[in-house]
């Protein structure tokens, strides 16, 4: 969010941040695995770093890695836990 901020139209921002609110428990979900925090808080900085020294490119990349991969290890969780329930 804090890299979108000051280039948000008042409608995309109130949307961006609604989509913020309702992930906030499926992120918190894909955060309880052991390292998981750390990972995030080692990605976020590489992302914020890249995009800081102005390398749209990889910046662009870094994020979707970042976005499908954690997609990915979230939906695996969810699948394993609606198969413990069954």
């Amino acid at each position: 969010m804090a890299l979108i901020v000051p280039h948000a139209q008042p409608v995309s921002m109130e949307i961006l941040t609604r989509l913020h609110t309702l992930s906030q428990r499926y992120v918190r979900m894909h955060l309880l695995p052991a390292g998981r925090v750390l990972r995030a808080a080692r990605e976020h900085n590489t992302l914020f770093n890249t995009w800081a020294k102005g390398d749209a490119r990889a910046a662009r990349r870094l994020t979707q890695t970042h976005i499908e991969e954690t997609r990915d290890e979230l939906a695996a969780f969810l699948s394993a836990r609606r198969n413990e329930r069954i």
